[in-house]
């Protein structure tokens, strides 16, 4: 299926989320400033609240990896870029996502034996949300919880 958003995303980032299925979240697959340009191109392709609830879909995503981020991505897309809070409820993948035969080996092979599944979610949404003086879920409350370098990336 082709969406719309596709065409909001860097030229340096996959638009399929099988391509990174397995490798869970990775600052060379997501980072603040490919979060900004999506932004960005929203408030030019789409509306302001479009993008406001892009914001929204960022802060709550439990982990950022990229097959995660796309999936929900497409997903505000399909629901006319409306965010509530059944949005999640359905949506995660646990970073793993195949389409194909292809995509379904290379994430096997990725979690077997490439991938250290790491989670840099607050590296990833951290710099990002922080323009919106916003923090990640995970970062509120008493269960904050830092990316495997022991990091929260906030400032």
């Amino acid at each position: 299926m082709n969406y719309r958003s596709e065409n909001y995303l860097p030229k340096n980032m996959s638009s399929r989320p099988g391509y990174t299925s397995g490798r869970g979240a990775t600052i060379t697959d997501l980072d603040s400033e490919r979060l900004t340009f999506i932004y960005d191109a929203l408030i030019e392709n789409e509306s302001q609240e479009a993008a406001d609830n892009f914001v929204l879909m960022v802060q709550n995503l439990k982990v950022a990896s990229c097959t995660d981020f796309l999936l929900n991505l497409y997903r505000l897309e399909m629901r006319d870029w409306k965010y509530d809070d059944t949005f999640f409820s359905d949506s995660d993948s646990n970073g793993i996502y195949a389409e194909n035969e292809g995509e379904a080996v290379g994430t096997m092979l990725a979690s077997m034996f490439g991938g250290s599944r790491e989670d840099d979610t607050l590296r990833i949404v951290g710099p990002f949300l922080s323009k919106f003086d916003m923090r990640h879920i995970t970062d509120t409350g008493s269960s904050r919880r830092y990316n495997y370098r022991g990091d929260a990336y906030y400032y």
